[in-house]
C-alpha cells in the first residue's frame, strides 16, 4: 500500500474532526436555548408585574394611586427580571384599572419587543 492510500485508510484523528464539525452547532444551539429561556423569563416577569400592578391600582390607592407609585410598584414585582419602571403605563378603561408593559430585549442578534397587559375591575 502506498503512502497516500495509508493516510486515507487511517482512522487516527477522526474523533477530533467529528468534534470540530459538531461542536460549533451544538454550542450555538445551547446559547440559543439559553437566550430563549431568558426571554421567556422576562415575559413571565412582565406579565406578573402587570397583573399585580393592575390589582394594586384597583384596590390599594395608597400604594399605587399615582402613575409614578404604580410604575415603581410594578418594577418591583417583575420576578427579578430587570424591567425599568418606565416600561409600565396605567390607564382607566371600562374593565377597570388597566396596566400595560412594554420592554425591548435582545434575542440572539435581533431586538424583540415583549408586551403584557392586565386589567382589574375597580
Amino acid at each position: 500500500m502506498n503512502r497516500t492510500a495509508r493516510i486515507w485508510a487511517s482512522q487516527n484523528g477522526t474523533t477530533a474532526v467529528e468534534t470540530a464539525l459538531v461542536a460549533p452547532v451544538f454550542i450555538a444551539l445551547l446559547f440559543g436555548l439559553l437566550e430563549g429561556a431568558i426571554m421567556l423569563w422576562t415575559q413571565l416577569g412582565l406579565q406578573t408585574a402587570t397583573d399585580r400592578a393592575a390589582r394594586c391600582a384597583a384596590i390599594d390607592t395608597s400604594r399605587c394611586g399615582t402613575s409614578t407609585l404604580l410604575q415603581n410598584y410594578a418594577a418591583g414585582q417583575a420576578l427579578s427580571a430587570k424591567i425599568p419602571a418606565s416600561s409600565f403605563t396605567l390607564t382607566s378603561e371600562t374593565c377597570g384599572a388597566a396596566v400595560s408593559g412594554l420592554v425591548k430585549v435582545r434575542f440572539v442578534a435581533t431586538e424583540v419587543t415583549l408586551s403584557a397587559r392586565s386589567c382589574f375591575p375597580r
